[in-house]
């Protein structure tokens, strides 16, 4: 699910990863997404927002 919100009076993307798995697979999806979030902190593109951080425990409503 993508987001649109203000930080600092600056539109921003908010990037909410659904999961529907729980246990150990759980565990290794959140380190396959811990990687990526370090590959996409390093990426710098016209096109692409910068990563400005995560957030693990705000929850967003299901809709």
């Amino acid at each position: 699910d993508i987001y649109r919100a203000v930080v600092d009076e600056k539109p921003v993307a908010l990037i909410r990863m659904r999961h529907f798995v729980r246990g150990s697979n759980l565990h290794c999806i959140h380190l396959v997404n811990f990687r990526e979030t370090l590959i996409w902190k390093e990426l710098h593109h016209p096109y692409m927002l910068p990563l400005l951080g995560i957030d693990r425990h705000c929850r967003f409503p299901n809709y």
